[in-house]
């Protein structure tokens, strides 16, 4: 139902009937199967992805903040999915102008860059290079 979700919301641009599904999916999936459970963080990543593409930036903040804390403690700091949720709460950061808080999440996957000895979803948005440095401009 994610999937579907996702479809309408993000890839159709159909935001109401992608959201309300997916909305439906992170209900059900946090019922089922409880809120730190994979299913359900991939249902609220997912509903934030569509948050996020319909310019309600604050909603998808949170979400993403819950989706991550949930995955930083379940699958681990170094996980691709949770990398990927650093990545997209960085996004959100910078389309809302908060720089300061864009840095964290970019050093951080630097670090796990140079620590992995590759590179693993670095967040190349305005203002953050490619190993983590604020740029003056």
């Amino acid at each position: 139902m994610s999937n579907l979700g996702v479809l309408k919301g993000y890839y159709l641009r159909k935001f109401d009937e992608g959201e309300q599904l997916l909305v439906s999916c992170v209900s059900k999936a946090t019922a089922a199967l409880g809120a730190e459970h994979e299913l359900t963080m991939a249902a609220q990543y997912c509903l934030a992805l569509v948050l996020f593409e319909r310019g309600a930036y604050r909603e998808a903040e949170a979400l993403y903040q819950a989706c991550l804390d949930g995955r930083e403690v379940v699958l681990g700091d170094g996980h691709p999915d949770t990398l990927a949720t650093m990545h997209s709460l960085a996004l959100v950061f910078e389309r809302l102008g908060e720089r300061a808080k864009v840095e964290r999440p970019a050093r951080c996957l630097a670090l796990r860059n140079q620590r992995l000895k590759c590179v693993v979803a670095v967040p190349f948005v305005h203002g953050v290079a490619t190993g983590g440095l604020i740029s003056s401009g």
